[in-house]
């Protein structure tokens, strides 16, 4: 009896992954990842970030109307932060920027095209990460005696603070007072809140005028 060995040889599908590249020229007008730049370096949530990128014209001569654009998060025009055409003098480097304005929370990408002459254009982005920010507010505030109070007399203000932020706040100091009266105010301190976290913090006010 004869026995007959079969092999399958399964091939899995080839991806091919393309990838922009971090560096390049077009026209000879150089642009890399490198020369991509941030103001502030460590942005925060719903503020602004400058973005800026720093060319090179190789060329001998001065290279009028290099276009650039920066967008967010991918290439698309509705994501266009910015187009301008600018002239770089032979030999020589130009820094051009842009504003992103309401930044959101995490990790974000810029991209960048850069093209002159006529020559394919140059396209690469770079990661930056947006910070949270905590955000204290006052949830809650109840007095003790809720009724019955007399000028003269002293009563609790107690009050409920919420972080309703995204990251852990610090030691803070929340003003109690009464309106109208400046001397009224007193300052008690808030404990560190991680996010979603409360605290009761209590002060003793005196009501020295009817309201």
């Amino acid at each position: 009896m004869r026995f007959f060995l079969v092999v399958l040889l399964v091939l899995a599908p080839l991806t091919a992954l393309i990838y922009p590249a971090s560096a390049g020229s077009s026209g000879g007008v150089e642009a890399s990842v490198e020369g991509v730049g941030f103001l502030p370096e460590d942005p925060v949530m719903g503020g602004s970030v400058i973005i800026t990128l720093s060319l090179h014209n190789s060329n001998p001569t001065t290279a009028n109307d290099v276009q650039y654009s920066f967008y967010k998060h991918n290439i698309e025009q509705g994501n266009l932060l910015k187009y301008a055409v600018v002239d770089i003098p032979g030999d020589g480097y130009v820094d051009v920027s842009a504003v992103w304005n309401s930044l959101q929370e995490g990790s974000q990408q810029i991209w960048l095209d850069v093209a002159f002459g006529g020559d394919t254009p140059v396209r690469f982005y770079k990661d930056f990460n947006v910070s949270g920010l905590a955000n204290l507010e006052v949830t809650l505030i109840e007095v003790s005696p809720s009724s019955g109070l007399r000028i003269g007399d002293s009563g609790i203000v107690s009050t409920t603070v919420t972080n309703s932020g995204t990251v852990a706040s610090g030691n803070s100091t929340l003003q109690v007072g009464i309106q109208g009266l400046a001397n009224s105010s007193v300052d008690v301190a808030v404990p560190q809140l991680t996010p979603g976290q409360s605290a009761l913090v209590n002060a003793s006010l005196d009501f020295l005028e009817s309201g």
